[in-house]
């Protein structure tokens, strides 16, 4: 098999839509694993606050408006 990436030739149409085709599934898996990350961080943000404003308004006895 001939590297398409090889510095001494050049690839052909074919060969550098496939490497094309990988490098777009490979940023559209990362995207998607930063996406999930991402939620998953602002469920957990929201959860602490969430607990925060209960304990702030048991600590001044405060209601909830």
């Amino acid at each position: 098999m001939i590297d398409p990436l090889a510095v001494d030739q050049e690839p052909t149409d074919e060969q550098l839509a496939a490497i094309m085709d990988d490098v777009a599934r490979v940023a559209r898996e990362k995207r998607a694993i930063g996406e999930a990350r991402l939620q998953e961080t602002m469920r957990a943000d929201h959860a602490a606050a969430q607990a925060r404003i209960v304990y702030l308004r048991e600590q001044f006895n405060l209601t909830r408006r």
